[in-house]
């Protein structure tokens, strides 16, 4: 007799195995996991680049702002580069207890520690960089005519790193001192806010004061040690 090849077989379907819809369940939970992972992951990359293209944006423009400053020093100081002296620049002419490195330093620190204690003080602020109690001078045009009288001051060329840059802000006034960080920037009071330190662009001064640039000196003061 032959045999029904599929014919019904009770023992051989008992041993089928049956689907269990927890199995489908717990591979549904991997899926959806899956898909959150890869959505976090994109979501990442997206404010990855975002985050790249803004620093690069901001880089740009720093590029921009540094392009600009140093043209508008140009108009402003003379023939880029000039040194005078020793040829060494301010490092060479310092006559105070810090260094050009030290005094950058303290402005630095100044500017990023947010000390608005400097209002009014532009001629304070630069002494104090160079680590004097005070400047000797009631005001920085009064240090400018020092200065010029001692023939220091210069106005032309590009200002010597560590150089006290001077305006004449009106008849009358104070006139401003600024420390001269290089790279067309100056470390300044009140410019980016009453008291604060900043680092701006040289040109801010005369753009946002109105002030007429007088040039600058090496850091000499009336109360510098070895005048």
């Amino acid at each position: 007799m032959e045999t029904d090849t599929y014919a019904y077989n009770p023992q051989v379907n008992m041993q089928q195995p049956k689907d269990n819809p927890y199995d489908y369940q717990v591979a549904i939970r991997n899926r959806l996991a899956q898909i959150n992972d890869m959505g976090t992951q994109q979501n990442q990359y997206v404010q990855q680049k975002a985050m790249a293209d803004q620093q690069k944006r901001l880089e740009a423009q720093r590029q921009a702002m540094m392009a600009a400053a140093s043209q508008q020093q140009g108009s402003v100081g003379g023939d880029s580069g000039a040194d005078y002296g020793t040829g060494q620049g301010a490092q060479a002419n310092n006559p105070n207890p810090r260094s050009v490195a030290q005094a950058l330093a303290f402005a630095k620190q100044a500017a990023a520690n947010g000390d608005s204690s400097w209002y009014r003080r532009c001629l304070a602020f630069v002494a104090s960089a160079y680590g004097l109690a005070g400047s000797g001078s009631n005001r920085a045009i009064d240090a400018y005519n020092l200065a010029a009288s001692q023939k220091r001051i210069v106005n032309s060329g590009t200002p010597n790193t560590g150089s006290v840059v001077y305006w004449n802000t009106g008849s009358g006034k104070a006139g401003h001192a600024a420390l001269y960080a290089g790279n067309g920037m100056i470390y300044s009071n009140d410019i980016g806010g009453a008291g604060r330190i900043s680092l701006v662009p040289i040109g801010d001064i005369s753009k946002k004061w109105g002030a007429q640039y007088l040039g600058w000196s090496d850091p000499y003061f009336a109360a510098s040690p070895r005048r």
